[in-house]
């Protein structure tokens, strides 16, 4: 039934949009006005691409397949990072607790620093009776393994890449900077 109405859908969205962001403008003064009409083709794209997904039962296999195995390699890695600090939990807690606190990524810091942890680790000590210490150091090396390590290793390769490219381009050559979209 909401698929049927996604323009009545996509055009409150925007609306809803716009107004929060005039509330919030008037309320700091820092925030920059939004263009409904550029918000609204942004909108209808994303609904166009949803609906280029969900048209193809076999493009939306695959997707669902792999966001489920994505979300299990996830829940499994949590899991056996507070195994090997000593304070197992439940594979149930564990796919309870983790998408819970991964919604703290809704915190405006990169990558949810802090907030996803600090989430994750009152999740595990409110629902799962954990010590505070053995919650962080599972948490902490749950968010090495799947956040921080690989964020690293892409760093150094995205750097090895530009360096190659200005090698290779010369100085002030190279691909085209990316337009500012706002």
């Amino acid at each position: 039934v909401g698929w049927r109405a996604r323009d009545d859908a996509g055009r409150a969205a925007v609306r809803v949009a716009v107004a929060a962001v005039a509330a919030a403008n008037r309320v700091t003064g820092r925030v920059l006005p939004v263009d409904p009409s550029r918000l609204a083709a942004r909108v209808a794209s994303f609904l166009g691409g949803v609906e280029r997904v969900v048209g193809n039962r076999r493009c939306l296999a695959t997707c669902l397949g792999l966001s489920a195995a994505g979300w299990t390699a996830l829940v499994a890695a949590f899991w056996l990072s507070m195994r090997a600090v000593g304070h197992p939990v439940s594979v149930g807690l564990a796919a309870f607790v983790l998408p819970v606190g991964l919604l703290a990524v809704a915190v405006p810091l990169p990558g949810g620093v802090g907030g996803v942890e600090a989430a994750l680790v009152g999740l595990l000590v409110g629902a799962g009776g954990l010590p505070v210490g053995g919650a962080t150091a599972g948490v902490v090396l749950y968010r090495v393994a799947t956040y921080w390590a690989p964020m690293a290793v892409g760093g150094v390769v995205t750097a090895a890449l530009a360096a190659e490219s200005r090698r290779r381009d010369g100085p002030g050559r190279g691909p085209p900077e990316p337009p500012n979209i706002p």
